[in-house]
Formats: C-alpha cells, structure tokens, sequence
C-alpha cells in the first residue's frame, strides 16, 4: 500500500527554485487515484567559455 501522508509541500518549491536557478525543467505526469511522476532536466554546459559568457550577461 503507497502512503497517503502529508507532507509540507516545499519539496516542490525547493526543486523548482534549484531549477530555475540553473535555468532547468520540471514536468509532471498524474493519473487521479495512482499518483504523480514529477520529471526534471538541468542544462549541461559544455565548456568554460560558454559559463564565462553566462556570468558576463
């Protein structure tokens, strides 16, 4: 059996704020009675020049 627990509901607020500080993602999937699949993606930068032109703008 899944526990129905109730949490505070920052655990979303938190990932949210990380993500829209590295420029991110999040989705989420949720069927009523089944639950929910939360998805993130965060941005890979490839090189330092890319994160020095980030810093500069």
């Amino acid at each position: 059996m899944k526990d129905r627990g109730r949490g505070t509901g920052l655990g979303l607020h938190i990932v949210r704020s990380i993500l829209d500080a590295h420029e991110g993602k999040i989705g989420v999937e949720s069927v009523l009675g089944e639950g929910s699949t939360f998805v993130f993606e965060v941005p890979f930068m490839a090189d330092e020049e890319q994160l020095y032109q980030k810093e500069v703008a």
